[in-house]
């Protein structure tokens, strides 16, 4: 693995860009799951969770939409305040 973490926009939006760091951070990951010939599946996708330190994903979890870790994310820091 790298020693930085980088994240890259999709080039069509606008401000487009590209991101690199090495401080702990959380990324939501959003994938749309498709057939070979590009037909939507069911499920249509998932989403997942990765804690990043330095260089290294410390954890990954994963869920079934968008909503779900969004929810994680709320309840983790409702525990921790």
């Amino acid at each position: 693995m790298s020693r930085w973490v980088q994240l890259t926009d999709p080039p069509e939006w606008p401000g487009a860009g590209t991101r690199r760091g090495r401080e702990r951070d959380r990324v939501l990951a959003l994938f749309e799951l498709r057939s070979a010939s590009g037909s939507p599946t069911t499920p249509s996708g998932f989403a997942a969770l990765f804690e990043v330190d330095a260089d290294q994903i410390l954890r990954m979890a994963v869920f079934l939409d968008r909503q779900a870790a969004l929810r994680a994310l709320k309840n983790e820091a409702h525990e921790l305040a």
